[in-house]
Formats: structure tokens, C-alpha cells, sequence
């Protein structure tokens, strides 16, 4: 029982760190379509409203830029409602999130989402759906969602329009590990009629070839100097997201370590009260010519392999779960549990070996006339 007891709290300590180590997020760098930054290059923000379209002839005229300098440059325009910061940013609950109107038309095929209420190619599309209670369909961060919001996939919102009345906003699709985090996003057409004193844009999603990124960024921070643009490449946006949850990470993987270490040391009692109980036994393999030093070796394979026994299992276990998932980002954290899971090897040997003396410490030659 003692020994079950053993190997299954160490396993399942191991188990738990592996998994939280492999959860843990490398740098975003330069995604796909169907990543967190949904192949954009740049979230661009403005402290006033935009007025004209940057993917009309007019619009880029109206601000001074040209065809040849946004050529190959997607610019996709978002209504912003100003609110609370709904990401893992804000360690608040917020109490109305940022509300984001977007043309669902300009979003197809990008981010990778979580789960959405109906199977369909394209989960932007059920942002136009009328729903039959006239609950307003939105769209949030899966992360936002569970973790800030407190909601899940079908649940509503309680939100106020531009005249203060109150209105349903239903949870319709999640968006998995994005840079949308920390807003709830809703059909343009719908937000000008619930805010219409909402004006021009003031949030954009820029994608541009990566060679140009870089131009094309600071083109547009000149062309928008007046409205105040400031842009954030999407990967660093995402970087952000992610050092807040592998904060987390680190630290529950430092204390289980430490927990894991510490924990290491109750094999000191539990070889001393084996061996304190088998005296008769270890009087009698030392009357047949056992030495002491063997009789040690004898409890150090037995107590000591019980945390290698456990470790061995606990991180079969994690690799189960975590091999068919791991990204370049995890490696580095993967050698630094693996560090740990020696050190508590190690140092479950070393209690096992140190309990030994007091265990075997006396005459037991009289252990075995007693016996």
C-alpha cells in the first residue's frame, strides 16, 4: 500500500507538470490564415475615427496613399464601442467588454476556431444569422470567453446599446488563441444600429507581404498621423497573450517542482519505519553474511526505485498527451521539467540512502536473539 501510495502521487505530480509544460506558448512569429494572428501583420488602433474606406480608390486618395505603395495589402476596417479590456490582460472581470463591428464577409477563412454553434465552412457568417429571440450573435476569444467572461459557447451577455437599453448578445463561435482576445465582435450592420453615434473606424487588421511589412506599416502611420494610428505587429500582440499565461505556467511548474523535491524527503520516513520493522529480517540476511553496506543498497533499490518508478510512469503518461500536440516553443520548457524530474530522482535516492543509517544503526545480533 505504502509503495502504490508512492509511485501513484509521484506519477500523478509528473503527470500534471508535463502537462502544464507543454501548454506553455513559443514566439507567435509569422502565421497562416488559420492562426492567432489570422495571417495579418499589424492591429492598428486610432485615437479618431477613420472615415473613408483604405480599400477604396477614394479612400486611399483621400489620405494620400497609392496604389503601388498598398498593393497586395488587405486593410480590414472594425467599429470600436470602447470598454473594458475582456483579455487576460485585465485581472478584473470586466463589466462591458470592447464590442468590435466587423463586415464577417472581410474575416472569411481567417483565425482558427474553437467551436461554434452550427457546422459551417466559414463560422464568420453567423454573425448575419437572425436569431429567433433577437439575441445578437458575437463571436469572442475562447480564452476571453471561459476565463474573463465566465461564459461558454451559447451563452448570453448582458450589454447596453448607444441609448443606454439593454440588448442579448449570444455567444455563436469561439475563436481559438487569437489576437481578437479581449473583444466580442458583432456584425457591422447590426453594430450601426445599436450604436449609430459610433462614426468611422478605429480599429484595423492589417496584412501585407512580410518583405514589405515593415514599409507598409510606417507608410500608413504617416498617412493616419492626424487620427492618431498606432500599430502593433500581430505577432507581438500575441507574444503578450501568451507571456501572461506562461507566467502562470512557470509558476505552478516551479511550486510543483519545489513540491515534488520537498515531497522526496518522506521517503526518509518511510524507509526508516520499513527497515525499523524488518529488523528481524536484516538480523537474519546479516546473520547469513549480508553486509551493512549491502543491506543499504538493498533499501535503496527498493524505496529509491519507487520514485523512478513513478517518474517513469508520470512522463510516458505526459508524453501520451502532450507528443501529439508539441510545438519548437515547448522544447525549452520540456529540458527544464526534465531537470527537475532528475533532481527528484536524484534526490529521492540520496533520503533513501541517508534513512539507511539510523534504520540499521545498533547490534543486530541482539535484534535476531530477541526474534
Amino acid at each position: 500500500g505504502r509503495s502504490l501510495a508512492t509511485v501513484a502521487s509521484v506519477a500523478s505530480s509528473v503527470f500534471l507538470l508535463t502537462v502544464a509544460g507543454a501548454s506553455r506558448q513559443g514566439p507567435a512569429g509569422a502565421g497562416g490564415h488559420d492562426s492567432g494572428t489570422g495571417g495579418f501583420a499589424f492591429l492598428g488602433r486610432t485615437s479618431l475615427p477613420v472615415l473613408h474606406d483604405l480599400q477604396s480608390a477614394e479612400g486611399r486618395a483621400f489620405y494620400g496613399l497609392t496604389e503601388e505603395e498598398l498593393a497586395d495589402v488587405t486593410v480590414v476596417p472594425l467599429r470600436v464601442r470602447a470598454g473594458d479590456e475582456a483579455s487576460c490582460l485585465n485581472l478584473d472581470q470586466p463589466r462591458t467588454p470592447r464590442l468590435l463591428g466587423v463586415a464577417p464577409e472581410r474575416l472569411a477563412g481567417r483565425f482558427r476556431f474553437a467551436a461554434s454553434a452550427e457546422e459551417r465552412d466559414d463560422p464568420w457568417t453567423l454573425l448575419d444569422e437572425e436569431l429567433p429571440d433577437g439575441a445578437v450573435p458575437v463571436v469572442v476569444d475562447a480564452v476571453s470567453l471561459q476565463w474573463t467572461l465566465k461564459k461558454s459557447l451559447g451563452d448570453e451577455l448582458e450589454l447596453a446599446d448607444g441609448r443606454g437599453r439593454p440588448f442579448q448578445a449570444r455567444v455563436v463561435a469561439t475563436v481559438a488563441d487569437s489576437i481578437l482576445q479581449g473583444d466580442v465582435l458583432l456584425a457591422e450592420g447590426r453594430f450601426e444600429a445599436l450604436f449609430p453615434e459610433e462614426v468611422g473606424h478605429r480599429a484595423f487588421l492589417i496584412d501585407a507581404p512580410s518583405a514589405r511589412a515593415a514599409e507598409v506599416g510606417a507608410r500608413l502611420a504617416r498617412a493616419l498621423a492626424d487620427e492618431g494610428l498606432a500599430l502593433e505587429p500581430a505577432h507581438e500582440r500575441l507574444d503578450l497573450l501568451h507571456g501572461v499565461q506562461n507566467t502562470y505556467l512557470a509558476i505552478f511548474q516551479a511550486l510543483g517542482g519545489l513540491g515534488l523535491v520537498l515531497g522526496s524527503v518522506g521517503l526518509f520516513a518511510l524507509v526508516l519505519r520499513s527497515a525499523l520493522e524488518r529488523r528481524a529480517e536484516l538480523a537474519c540476511l546479516g546473520a547469513v553474511g549480508f553486509a551493512r553496506g549491502e543491506l543499504r543498497a538493498l533499501f535503496v533499490g527498493e524505496h529509491g526505485g519507487l520514485v523512478w518508478a513513478g517518474l517513469a510512469l508520470g512522463s510516458v503518461a505526459g508524453a501520451c498527451v502532450v507528443l501529439p500536440r508539441l510545438e519548437p516553443g515547448t522544447l525549452s520548457a520540456l529540458r527544464t521539467l526534465g531537470l527537475v524530474l532528475l533532481a527528484v530522482g536524484l534526490s529521492g535516492a540520496l533520503w533513501s540512502w541517508l534513512a539507511t543509517f539510523p534504520a540499521l544503526r545498533g547490534s543486530l545480533r541482539e535484534t535476531l536473539a530477541r526474534e
